[in-house]
């Protein structure tokens, strides 16, 4: 009968008598239920958005592709969903290393273990992953993948799947650049631009939780008041306008406050300059980005009097230098914040969801100049 096989009607199945007779015949060879065995089909195709070359978001491609049965250490990831941010079109475009191509784009995501490998001992079907590398290629609707890879999140609690998609990125390296170069204490000061980013909001509210004031430059922009008005009300100490910076109103403001002990720029250009002098004597400005494609410039005099150290710091380069463990510790951290969500004491994230399926309308989101909220693909809608 449809009972026995899990199915609500042989009607759903469209098959015609001939076809349901074939069907029973197969059922009572195999034992398993019918339903089990068309999701399993099903589930042997991927969307994947793929580039053959590297270049501009115009060589990506949605594409549909059939995966192989796993074996070994494999696993078969649901992927659940992957924010879209601008270090993804950095490897599609080449920029950080050549892929070996074709690739499947994203390096960032949040997924569920759906199948594995007869060798695989650390993952069970259901358990929540992310890429433990940064070219795994996230853009899909399911992968397969070594669980080598692979790093399961365990102690989620409550928080949403949209934000564990998004911890591994912005919020993960706003830990970093808070931890990895100064030791800091509450009532300590900070210094960065590009804090309309969403590493930039991200660290002011991680900051902000620890008792560090931060003092946050954005760029200029038509929604000026209202991305100042955002950071604030999250934790943020002072926020001005690039433009602001070299004026005498801004210095006087600084010279009330404690010299900042370290800068964070991702800008480059004359903001990082503006923040090398006024950082404090043996200071340290981290570059992570260079949103302004112009050369970072210091003066002498903040080298040989104020022995300022400046240092780099490439999101890759940490996975390939740090344990799996360690990337687990930082992100129970973030997931802890979330969990507080008071602003001042926890991490609101901001994001827009866009389905995978409406690919052409992704790309014109993301397009969209002065974005407040990252661009989080949909994978399964």
């Amino acid at each position: 009968s449809t009972q026995s096989t899990g199915c609500s009607n042989w009607n759903m199945l469209s098959c015609s008598f001939r076809s349901k007779v074939s069907v029973l015949k197969r059922l009572k060879r195999t034992k398993k239920p019918l339903c089990k065995r068309v999701i399993k089909r099903l589930n042997s195709t991927a969307s994947v958005v793929r580039f053959a070359t590297h270049g501009s978001s115009q060589v990506l491609k949605l594409e549909k592709e059939t995966l192989p049965k796993v074996s070994g250490s494999q696993v078969q990831v649901k992927m659940l969903y992957s924010p879209i941010n601008t270090v993804d079109f950095h490897y599609v475009e080449g920029n950080l290393g050549q892929s070996a191509l074709p690739a499947v784009a994203g390096i960032e995501g949040l997924g569920q273990v759906e199948e594995i490998g007869e060798w695989v001992q650390n993952v069970r079907p259901g358990d929540l992953v992310i890429p433990a590398t940064s070219r795994l290629g996230t853009w899909r609707t399911r992968g397969i993948f070594d669980v080598h890879d692979l790093i399961k999140l365990d102690n989620t609690g409550s928080v949403k799947h949209e934000d564990l998609s998004v911890l591994s990125g912005s919020p993960f390296i706003a830990l970093r650049l808070l931890e990895d170069f100064v030791k800091l204490k509450a009532g300590d000061v900070i210094v960065q631009n590009g804090a309309d980013t969403a590493v930039g909001a991200a660290l002011v509210q991680i900051a902000a939780s620890r008792g560090i004031q931060t003092i946050n430059i954005t760029r200029e922009r038509p929604d000026q008041d209202e991305v100042i008005n955002r950071l604030k009300s999250h934790g943020a100490n002072y926020v001005v306008p690039e433009g602001f910076v070299r004026s005498r109103e801004f210095r006087q403001t600084i010279n009330n406050h404690p010299s900042p002990k370290l800068a964070i720029n991702i800008m480059s250009g004359q903001s990082a300059t503006e923040m090398s002098r006024i950082l404090a004597e043996g200071g340290t400005l981290v570059t992570y980005g260079g949103l302004s494609r112009q050369p970072l410039i210091f003066s002498t005099t903040a080298f040989i009097f104020k022995d300022i150290q400046v240092k780099g710091f490439w999101f890759e380069q940490w996975l390939k230098k740090n344990s799996a463990e360690k990337r687990v510790a930082a992100l129970n951290t973030l997931i802890n914040l979330i969990k507080a969500e008071k602003p001042g004491q926890g991490l609101k994230l901001w994001f827009e969801k866009h389905k995978l399926s409406q690919w052409d309308a992704v790309l014109k989101a993301y397009e969209q100049p002065w974005r407040q909220n990252e661009i989080l693909l949909s994978l399964q809608e």
